[in-house]
Order: structure tokens, then C-alpha cells, then sequence
């Protein structure tokens, strides 16, 4: 998940929060001493929310900082060409046919499931 994918998220739990409060973007703007379009792009994830910001929300809304972050994904690291370079060296010393594609189905396996 991208940076643009977490402020989003973070700006629709925000709004999430500041609803189901009964609090207006105005009064919340002016309880964390932003302006109400500062917060409404918080809100939108067109704007990256600083971590003074977010625990000033988060005090404001009555919610733990986690609350903001709750539902995200963790993402999957990608390989490294040379994490790439080094399997296929380890797997091309394995001097048994039968094994060596064991292990390459293996690998093609881990790669679909991604855990």
C-alpha cells in the first residue's frame, strides 16, 4: 500500500471518527487549531497528516492513535535482485534434476500464496 494509500485511509478513518461524533469540520478544525480546508483535505488524503496533528485528533476524538491505522494491510516487501540473483544461484548448484524443480515449483508456489 502506497503513501498516497495511507493518507487516504487515515483521512477516511478521520472522517469516520469526526461523524459518528456528532462533530462538525469546523469545530474540530478550530479544537486542533487547523483551518477547516486543511482539515477537510486531511479528510480527502490529499494532505499527509503530521504526527502532532494526529494526536492532537486523536485526543480530540477520543480515539487511541492506532484507531487511524486500523484495517490497513501490511505490504509485502518486494524482492531484491539480488535476493533473486542468490535463489537462482542456490537452486542451480542443487545437482539432482528432480529436486531443482521441486524446488522451483516450491518457490513459484510461495510467490502465488505471498504469506
Amino acid at each position: 500500500m502506497g503513501e498516497n494509500s495511507v493518507n487516504a485511509h487515515v483521512g477516511r478513518r478521520l472522517r469516520q471518527a469526526r461523524i459518528a461524533r456528532g462533530i462538525s469540520l469546523q469545530e474540530l478544525a478550530r479544537t486542533i487549531d487547523v483551518s477547516y480546508q486543511q482539515l477537510s483535505k486531511f479528510e480527502r488524503g490529499e494532505n499527509r497528516v503530521s504526527a502532532s496533528a494526529l494526536f492532537r485528533l486523536s485526543r480530540a476524538l477520543d480515539v487511541e492513535l492506532r484507531f487511524f491505522f486500523e484495517g490497513l494491510e501490511p505490504e509485502a516487501p518486494s524482492p531484491s535482485p539480488r535476493a533473486d540473483a542468490d535463489l537462482h544461484l542456490v537452486i542451480g548448484r542443487v545437482d539432482n534434476p528432480a529436486v531443482r524443480a521441486r524446488l522451483v515449483d516450491l518457490v513459484r508456489t510461495l510467490e502465488v500464496t505471498r504469506f
